[in-house]
């Protein structure tokens, strides 16, 4: 039994309600290439490439945010060992300096 792949635009738009995107706009373009008059088709596909770019750019920004996040913390735990060293080296001094 062999594979085959029914693409419909029913299918492409619950690909995108799902946030398939990449999928949706697959199945949009194969529609197109078997009948490029489908103006609907073209706005759809046009829709969803766009979702789709949003999405990418959404996931790099969060991205970002994480590395923000994960960068002020590492600092935060530097300057926290940094004071504690320091603090270290001021109490031996003083115990260096008492004998």
């Amino acid at each position: 039994m062999t594979d085959v792949e029914f693409h419909t635009a029913t299918m492409a738009r619950v690909y995108a309600q799902q946030g398939h995107f990449q999928k949706a706009a697959e199945i949009y373009r194969h529609i197109l290439s078997n009948e490029p008059d489908r103006q609907d088709i073209a706005t759809e596909l046009s829709m969803v490439e766009q979702k789709s770019a949003d999405m990418e750019q959404e996931q790099e920004k969060d991205t970002r945010e994480s590395d923000l996040v994960y960068l002020f913390q590492k600092w935060f735990q530097t300057a926290a060992r940094h004071r504690r060293i320091e603090t270290l080296k001021r109490l031996k001094q003083h115990f260096s300096t008492q004998r």
